[in-house]
């Protein structure tokens, strides 16, 4: 497939300049381009060396080293030397290679009298690799391209795109691929029905929005998490919601229906901070209840009673294992009962995706309260303290573009204290099977 527009505005300022620096949204085919100018140098100009690096080692072998290779077997005729996995040998001093370091010194040995260094991702490239690249560029012709989803208004690459930076600046939104006017032209870039769902996801004025789809950095260092307007059409007449909680009195809760139902738990102790037991089904909160001052025996008895209140497994409790809540879940256990100690700042089952496990299990609270989800998480105004601080929490993307929820510190002068009851809902989604699909596409593509 050639080039398309924005691709060849790319290559043609990479012809032209010595410093590129490309922002762009998402699957518009920034591996393709990096691909291209890889080819392109090596084999126009003689003894020439071409260095690409990434944040990760999978994004270096996987992502742009996959499509380097799958370019140069698809070419019109053989173009020679010898393809490995992340390398492209024409001879000792013409080849092309895939680095992916927190090391600079990696870098040295790489001069050359022609030499194109890509840096691929490059938000989450650290500021010593970038200076490394540009201290390689002593030969007659070098180059530099830094293309990546701008997802920090900080660092390096955001500083390429400043007046005066010296660097040829392009960006590529999603509202330039040829896909919106020719649905399916480019199979691999994005198309309307994508950027339309990320709309009706994320909103307008979300960060991700911004990042992903505009191509633009971020304006604030933080999005709201959940929109206000999605709690909104949430809320029940008060003569529906006061027959709706009669109901739930007459009816004992384990016989209601038969659908998993799950709790959490946030522990506290003394101070502002509450205790929170939390449990819903799988579309409506059943209990919410907060305790000042309880110590961890007592925060045990109350989980092992609302567990036989309700019917709960205990694999479906999970608690917050972090201080004081480590003593509820060895004790819980002690007992028998083998309930899931969560751990907030562990490492996340997607790591691209989320920078710790807090930031994931919010996400997929954020993917059941959207309007669009198949079983929707409805929270009505009897539960307003737990909506109020839903929709106080932020978010933002790091630089290696995985999503990270605010810190409890920025959000106490919000809230006039902790978010313990979001908190104790995000913990009923901290295992993968807690999550309710929203739609058959994944629920964050960042590429």
């Amino acid at each position: 497939m050639s080039p398309w527009q924005k691709q060849i505005e790319v290559l043609q300022a990479l012809r032209d300049h010595d410093r590129v620096a490309v922002r762009s949204g998402h699957g518009t085919g920034k591996s393709f381009i990096a691909s291209c100018a890889v080819l392109w140098f090596l084999f126009s100009f003689y003894a020439s060396k071409v260095v690409t690096t990434a944040p990760t080692w999978n994004q270096v072998r996987n992502i742009l080293w996959k499509e380097i290779r799958t370019l140069y077997d698809n070419a019109l005729f053989p173009l020679g030397g010898v393809m490995l996995s992340e390398r492209l040998f024409l001879g000792d001093n013409a080849f092309a290679v895939g680095l992916s370091t927190d090391t600079a010194d990696r870098f040295q040995g790489y001069h050359s009298e022609h030499l194109l260094v890509i840096l691929d991702e490059a938000p989450g490239v650290r500021p010593e690799i970038w200076e490394a690249a540009e201290t390689l560029l002593t030969g007659r012709i070098g180059k530099i391209l830094a293309i990546g989803n701008p997802t920090s208004a900080a660092g390096r690459f955001y500083e390429c795109f400043d007046e005066g930076s010296g660097w040829a600046r392009i960006r590529i939104s999603c509202f330039d691929s040829p896909n919106l006017d020719h649905e399916g032209l480019y199979p691999k870039l994005v198309g309307r029905r994508w950027i339309e769902d990320r709309k009706t996801d994320w909103g307008e004025n979300s960060v991700l929005w911004r990042t992903r789809v505009l191509g633009e950095f971020p304006d604030e260092e933080g999005s709201f998490l959940v929109p206000r307007g999605w709690l909104l059409d949430t809320q029940q007449p008060a003569q529906e919601l006061k027959n709706t909680n009669e109901n739930e009195t007459a009816m004992p809760p384990q016989k209601e229906r038969a659908k998993i139902i799950r709790m959490g738990v946030d522990v506290a102790r003394h101070g502002e901070d509450a205790t929170v037991f939390l449990i819903r089904d799988d579309t409506r909160i059943l209990h919410d209840e907060e305790q000042n001052g309880w110590d961890t025996m007592q925060t045990c008895g109350r989980v092992v009673q609302l567990m036989n209140e309700y019917g709960i497994s205990p694999t479906d409790i999970a608690i917050d294992d972090t201080g004081l809540g480590a003593g509820v879940t060895d004790r819980l256990k002690e007992q028998g009962y083998q309930v899931s100690a969560i751990v907030a700042a562990s490492r996340a089952d997607d790591p691209a995706h989320y920078i710790n496990k807090r930031a994931e299990m919010f996400w997929r609270l954020r993917e059941v309260l959207n309007p669009n989800c198949e079983r929707r998480l409805v929270i009505d105004q009897a539960h307003e303290t737990l909506r109020k601080e839903l929709t106080s929490i932020t978010y933002e993307i790091a630089s290696t573009g995985a999503i990270r929820i605010s810190e409890k510190t920025k959000l106490r002068a919000m809230i006039s204290g902790s978010p313990n009851h979001a908190d104790a809902l995000a913990l009923t989604y901290a295992n993968k099977q807690a999550l309710t699909k929203t739609r058959n596409d994944p629920p964050l593509m960042i590429i």
